[in-house]
């Protein structure tokens, strides 16, 4: 599975998960078997990759892999303004990122089944490791997305459970819990990391029932726009001038998306969404800069903005089960428009990029047929 794109010069990298193994630029000159065979069932096996590709003719540039016992994944990936490329995935257990190599680096688990968080850098030309960090504590960390600032900082988001540590063993070292009302509860959080891997500073962003950290943006002027999901409710930005208490739609899972300035000032958060599952998967900054959002809903409706923009969601004869949405806000967080991606099966929009243009794309998965709302 291919989770993450992005365009560097004359090329584009993917990062992804490979199930067993499989082979990159078959019969190009740097053609390279990555993976291996799996022998855990579901959900502990595969192998995160990374690779380069040519943007003129595709051909594979270099691709590379950690070395784990268990189950990693490469969740987004991104590029820095000097070429370099930063890797944003999850593992279980122990994994070596380099292995075999001089700057190889062994990240040792708590436990077998440990699931943690890393975040390495990578030569952009040749894919060599530069650094590699990861979360610790006896909890889960999950992360989803990463984005670079325009001062170089790395800005995280995913969810996690328990005791989560983030740069363990450095000055700044920082310990979240879930704090929420069940034994077992999710938590939206948000990290940013130095140039270097260091941490800068690491909190919790939802505190409450349960709250989900899926997508992230930067904005040129440093702003941050985060989104996901919540159910029943939800405090965000607790412990700060500008903590917030959020209440979801017949206690289900909503969609949040949050806005914090360059200095990490709130600018507004809002919530959208029906009586169903719903959330916020991925989000961009456009030209102009306002604010792209997508995700799903359940075919029961959703409501969006102020003025409460309804989605109706697939209206056949048969009862769609999730149907995809795309939402436009104002920097200020006024909703421009909202339209909805509809069809009589499972479809999700996962993912949208902005052009310098002013366009954007989306792209997500398909049920059964489609059918795009006019305008």
């Amino acid at each position: 599975r291919v989770h993450s794109i992005v365009t560097v010069p004359a090329g584009v990298l993917a990062g992804g998960a490979l199930g067993g193994v499989a082979v990159l630029g078959t019969g190009e000159p740097a053609e390279t078997t990555l993976g291996r065979v799996v022998d855990h069932p579901p959900p502990y096996q595969g192998t995160a990759f990374l690779a380069r590709f040519r943007d003129d003719d595709g051909s594979l540039r270099w691709a590379r892999q950690p070395a784990g016992a268990r189950y990693e994944e490469a969740a987004d990936v991104d590029a820095t303004a000097d070429g370099d490329v930063v890797v944003l995935g999850n593992g279980v257990g122990a994994v070596t990122f380099a292995a075999g190599e001089p700057d190889a680096i062994t990240l040792p688990a708590e436990s077998e089944y440990q699931q943690r968080m890393f975040l390495s850098r990578h030569d952009g030309a040749t894919g060599r490791l530069e650094w590699v960090v990861a979360t610790s504590g006896s909890g889960r960390a999950e992360a989803s997305a990463v984005a670079v600032l325009p001062w170089g900082r790395l800005a995280v988001v995913g969810t996690m459970d328990g005791q989560v540590i983030f740069g363990p063993g450095e000055p700044g070292e920082t310990t979240l819990y879930d704090g929420g009302e069940w034994a077992t509860v999710n938590t939206a959080f948000l990290a940013e990391f130095n140039g270097d891997g260091t941490l800068f500073r690491a909190q919790v962003l939802g505190r409450g029932h349960s709250s989900y950290g899926w997508g992230i943006a930067v904005a040129p002027d440093g702003a941050l726009a985060v989104t996901g999901g919540f159910s029943h409710t939800v405090e965000f930005l607790r412990r700060t001038p500008y903590a917030t208490v959020l209440t979801s739609i017949a206690y289900s899972d909503d969609v949040y998306v949050l806005v914090v300035g360059p200095a990490r000032e709130l600018e507004w958060l809002s919530r959208d969404g029906g009586p169903g599952e719903d959330l916020g998967a991925t989000v961009v900054f456009l030209a102009d800069g306002a604010l792209a959002v997508v995700g799903r809903f359940m075919g029961d409706g959703a409501l969006f903005g102020e003025d409460e923009v309804r989605l109706d969601g697939y209206l056949g004869e048969t009862t769609s089960p999730f149907d995809g949405w795309v939402a436009v806000y104002e920097r200020c967080g006024r909703l421009r428009w909202a339209q909805q991606v509809t069809g009589p099966g499972a479809d999700h929009i996962v993912r949208v990029a902005a052009s310098p243009d002013g366009a954007m794309v989306a792209a997500g998965v398909l049920g059964e047929s489609l059918s795009l709302a006019d305008g």
